[in-house]
């Protein structure tokens, strides 16, 4: 799935079973339906961004007569050589990529971790006869997943507000957490 254009499909209505009336996120088959709902929104999203990425970076160097590999602008050159609408996109895009990345990656980590635990309850493994089992991680002995569980910075509201035209407190709202 990862790095390729396949979307993630599974009949859902399979999972009914696991259903229950206890206030369980992992037993709720619609939250894992939207869990993985947006990794395959997360991965168009980025599939835009780097598009607007593209033609922001053309933008850069078209600004420049030194044919160099890279380019350093200032603000002020920025505004003045960078179509700003597209800029504001490219940063907006990019905003909300990292943080749903972000919360993806902390609830996929809490989900391989759960998960297993609260659907061994409603899964009698007398009845798969030896034909199944179910899979447990010990995810928090692997440092290395560690790092990956930190959040990006918060980005630049006062910055990003100048140049997108929204509130500090609209671009706060836009880019928060997702899972809470």
């Amino acid at each position: 799935m990862v790095g390729t254009e396949k979307k993630y499909q599974y009949d859902y209505y399979e999972l009914v079973f696991i259903t229950d009336y206890e206030n369980v996120k992992w037993l709720n088959v619609g939250y894992l339906r939207t869990l993985f709902a947006n990794y395959d929104t997360l991965l168009s999203l980025w599939n835009i961004r780097n598009k607007f990425n593209e033609k922001v970076r053309i933008q850069f160097f078209e600004s420049d007569d030194n044919n160099t590999a890279y380019i350093d602008l200032n603000d002020i050159e920025i505004e003045s050589k960078i179509n700003q609408s597209d800029l504001s996109c490219l940063i907006d895009l990019t905003e909300r990529c990292l943080r749903l990345n972000d919360d993806l990656i902390i609830e996929f980590y809490n989900f391989l971790d759960e998960f297993p635990k609260v659907v061994s309850k409603k899964i009698d493994l007398k009845l798969t006869k030896n034909h199944g089992f179910i899979l447990y991680f010990d995810m928090k002995k692997n440092k290395a997943i560690q790092p990956l569980l930190e959040e990006s910075p918060l980005p630049d509201y006062k910055k990003i507000s100048k140049i997108s035209g929204r509130s500090e407190e609209e671009l706060m709202a836009r880019y928060k957490k997702l899972f809470e």
